[in-house]
């Protein structure tokens, strides 16, 4: 998989509205529905699709901010999700 993409699992529908609350209080806006953009200040745009019967959200980065990397940008949306009990 290239760097610029990752798959994460084990997410209910449940979590994923939690997800996208959280990621709202990060300035991020997520998606109206399961598949769509995510964006953010500082130039963040990405493509996050959130696949209910196999229980991922898969995100494909297009730009990150200045001084943003995959790894940390990824990091993060690890930290919302380790976060969230449902």
């Amino acid at each position: 998989m290239p760097a610029n993409q990752k798959v994460f699992p084990e997410i209910t529908r449940e979590k994923y509205d939690v997800f996208r609350q959280e990621v709202r209080e990060k300035m991020w806006i997520p998606p109206y529905s399961d598949s769509g953009f995510l964006r953010g200040a500082g130039g963040l745009f990405a493509d996050l699709v959130f696949d209910e019967p196999g229980k991922t959200i898969s995100i494909r980065v297009r730009e990150l901010p200045k001084g943003e990397t995959y790894m940390s940008f990824f990091n993060k949306i690890e930290d919302v999700l380790k976060g969230i009990s449902v």
